[in-house]
């Protein structure tokens, strides 16, 4: 008896899940966008902050640009992760990427260095959002095959704005003035943020879990001693950077010990 094969076709085998499959896409294109805008902000700066202090003045402000970023970035890392993971990370990322919009703004129209400094807080702030947000992302929104290709991309989102960031900084500064390196990434971190939410919108955090008041308060207080020892650095009056040093030293050295994982 002769059967026609033609009337029963092998099954195909699905398609292996990848992080551009139509299930994903988005999240990673979008997840890209904020990451990649958020590095090359990072990077950009050392480049465009001479002629940010030439046009504004406040030289004796130039390292506060930087630390002021760093110690907000410390408060915004640490205060996201625990929020991502109760309450998802759909919520956070909003959050951070609008606040990072906020100082991106705040430094774009800028009328005085201490303005820059106070928007460079605020970016601080929303990046280290993100990056928490970002890692949450990839934990909840990934199969377990997918999580470390992603978590490769996401880091590899560092490395254009690091081989090309700062040449393509200086030519946005020559061309349309510093400004606009910061005013141009709006637009790529709103478009990268509503990409992402649909997707991030359906995973759901563990909203038993209690809010993490005192990691929050550690950070803030850390943050704050750290600030008072870079300030003391910088100081003139003799008494003024000690007490400056030792409050910062005595606030931030406790605090720190706490944040650590326990042995370290």
């Amino acid at each position: 008896m002769v059967h026609d094969i033609t009337k029963n076709p092998p099954a195909t085998a699905p398609a292996a899940p990848s992080v551009w499959d139509r299930a994903h896409w988005q999240i990673t294109l979008g997840l890209l966008l904020v990451i990649s805008g958020a590095a090359f902000e990072a990077l950009a700066v050392a480049t465009i902050l001479p002629a940010t202090v030439r046009d504004l003045g406040g030289l004796n402000l130039y390292g506060w640009a930087f630390s002021a970023f760093m110690l907000a970035n410390l408060v915004g890392i640490t205060i996201a992760g625990a929020e991502a993971d109760r309450q998802g990370p759909a919520r956070p990322l909003i959050l951070g990427a609008g606040v990072f919009v906020v100082g991106l703004l705040i430094v774009g129209f800028a009328p005085s260095m201490l303005v820059v400094i106070a928007g460079r807080a605020v970016q601080g702030f929303g990046s280290g959002v993100i990056s928490s947000v970002a890692y949450v992302s990839i934990g909840r929104g990934y199969p377990e095959a997918l999580k470390p290709r992603m978590l490769a991309m996401s880091a590899s989102a560092w490395v254009i704005p690091g081989l090309i960031g700062r040449a393509l900084a200086g030519v946005i500064a020559d061309m349309l003035g510093w400004r606009w390196v910061f005013l141009g990434l709006v637009p790529f971190i709103l478009l990268g943020a509503g990409l992402a939410l649909p997707g991030l919108r359906p995973l759901s955090g563990n909203s038993d879990s209690p809010r993490e008041w005192r990691t929050a308060r550690l950070a803030v207080m850390l943050a704050a001693g750290a600030g008072m020892a870079l300030a003391a650095l910088t100081t003139p009056n003799t008494l003024l950077a000690v007490a400056l040093g030792v409050a910062g030293l005595a606030l931030g050295i406790p605090s720190l010990l706490q944040l650590l994982p326990a042995g370290t």
